[in-house]
């Protein structure tokens, strides 16, 4: 890879400038911009661990997009669990940040540790310990929280496809029930078919739909069981209302059930076993 990023006073200066003119040119058309997904993993070895140079990059965006539209949000950090628990990414960038805004949201990528159901998660205490972390600094602890990357590859749960729809949707719901994040996107909308080394497997087969070219793919932008499911469970859930979890007599990390109110006003249960068996 090659590493190009703004290191000066002056790059940073023309970052700012050159954001400030891209939130310019779409006005009304951007809710939130983020900024750097997973430092750790994608800064390079001359950038990982210069929290310093987070903090201020970070301030150019945020001075950058304020000054192209006030009411662009700047979502900060992107960070996974390792950036927040084993980096301590947050932490130290906002003590090194001094006081000066940095974003006013928060990025954070909510996979589930070592890709267990999704009822197992950890993005409810990523979430909490991220309020908390914002208190700490005397930030906005209730900014909004975009949970912006999490999701399963077909790799993680033995290439069952209908395992995968069902793990992706139960994540939506999931999250919408604990009030993980304001947002919650699912990683990622399309293999990649090109990525077919056994290391690269893994990160090839998230998506919903098999493939964005004919490249490897018998029918390109098809989509997979994970589509079908997200786009009825969307087409369900729209607009509807969490109202509570149901008692099915089982511990949570054995069964799940939720209550939705629908937004034509009837019930919406979803229920099942959290091992599938």
């Amino acid at each position: 890879y090659v590493y190009l990023f703004p290191t000066t006073k002056e790059g940073l200066t023309a970052a700012e400038n050159a954001v400030a003119e891209m939130v310019k040119f779409v006005p009304g058309g951007i809710d939130a911009i983020g900024v750097w997904n997973e430092y750790q993993n994608m800064s390079g070895p001359a950038f990982k661990g210069n929290y310093q140079y987070l903090a201020d990059f970070h301030k150019a965006i945020y001075r950058g997009v304020k000054k192209g539209d006030p009411e662009v949000e700047v979502s900060g950090m992107e960070n996974d669990w390792w950036g927040m628990y084993a980096w301590d990414d947050l932490n130290k960038v906002l003590e090194l940040s001094n006081g000066e805004p940095v974003f006013d949201a928060l990025s954070i990528h909510t996979y589930s540790q070592l890709q267990a159901e999704p009822e197992k998660g950890t993005g409810k205490q990523f979430s909490d310990d991220s309020k908390m972390l914002l208190e700490k600094y005397g930030k906005n602890k209730d900014m909004d929280i975009y949970a912006t990357e999490g999701g399963w590859s077909e790799t993680h749960v033995n290439f069952d496809r209908e395992l995968h729809a069902s793990y992706i949707i139960r994540n939506q719901a999931w999250h919408w029930a604990y009030d993980v994040a304001d947002r919650v996107c699912n990683y990622n909308l399309n293999d990649y078919p090109e990525y077919n080394s056994r290391s690269e497997m893994r990160e090839a087969r998230f998506g919903i739909m098999e493939s964005y070219n004919k490249e490897g793919a018998e029918i390109p932008y098809l989509g997979k069981e994970a589509f079908v499911a997200a786009a009825y469970y969307n087409n369900l859930l729209a607009d509807a209302e969490f109202t509570e979890f149901i008692d099915t007599g089982y511990a949570e990390d054995k069964a799940y059930a939720y209550r939705f109110r629908h937004r034509d006003g009837g019930d919406v249960l979803m229920m099942g076993p959290v091992e599938n068996e």
